[in-house]
């Protein structure tokens, strides 16, 4: 359940992080925090509470930069269909745990796009890391 906001860039593979599989994105990120609160922010240097709050959500209270009207506090993404051509991705906008907003984005493999949309969004590119993810870890299953 990634931060709405957070951008992510680049998977880090970092021990404090314990079993990559439990992170929401597949594995650990630094990106771009993307909150109208403070602009966009590099986040590559940040401690182990910027990655806590911007990789697993929840953030409101918790994070200076989270605005206290946001509509969603997170963003779920699961799996629901997988071939050779294309992964679709289940996801879910949440608020205190309770779903807000849904949809399917369908990842083609082999361009890395979401071909059909509209422009890319957020949950766009959360899912890109979210699909690359899945597909690295698949591979080496």
């Amino acid at each position: 359940m990634a931060c709405p906001y957070f951008e992510p860039r680049a998977s880090v593979m970092d021990s404090r992080w314990g079993t990559p599989a439990r992170l929401p994105l597949g594995d650990a990120h630094v990106g771009v925090c993307r909150s109208p609160l403070n602009g966009p922010r590099e986040m590559d240097n940040f401690d182990l509470r910027g990655f806590d709050l911007c990789n697993m959500g929840y953030a409101r209270g918790r994070c200076r930069s989270f605005p206290e009207d946001a509509a969603a506090d997170a963003v779920r993404f699961s799996v629901s269909h997988d071939d050779a051509r294309l992964v679709r991705i289940q996801f879910i906008m949440e608020r205190e745990h309770t779903p807000l907003e849904h949809g399917v984005l369908e990842y083609a493999i082999e361009s890395g796009t979401f071909p059909g949309g509209g422009p890319e969004t957020l949950v766009h590119r959360q899912a890109r890391m979210f699909a690359e993810s899945y597909l690295r870890r698949k591979a080496i299953a």
